[in-house]
């Protein structure tokens, strides 16, 4: 029996070690989770104050010179490796 209750003692600290790594990984999600939704939140309020200048002066806001001109990847050739090449890509919103 002596065994057994090492193997038991063992079993069960092995456990508890477990369910602390996981409370642990599940505190660290919780951060990142606060702090991207924190970040959201000061990008929210920089969109409404520039909206809100925006409002005010009469002005529009612009982008870049075409907003429906993108990036988008497309290969050259199959052996070559992608690169960046503009294209009109027309959103359809």
């Amino acid at each position: 029996m002596h065994e057994q209750e090492k193997l038991e003692i063992q079993k069960a600290e092995y456990i508890e070690k477990m369910k602390n790594k996981i409370a642990m990984l599940h505190k660290e999600a919780e951060e990142k989770r606060a702090m991207i939704e924190a970040k959201r939140g000061e990008e929210l309020i920089k969109a409404e104050e520039l909206a809100a200048k925006h409002r005010a002066t009469g002005t529009i806001p612009t982008a870049s010179p075409s907003p429906h001109l993108h990036l988008v990847r497309q290969p050259i050739c199959f052996r070559m490796n992608f690169v960046d090449t503009p294209l009109l890509h027309f959103l359809s919103y």
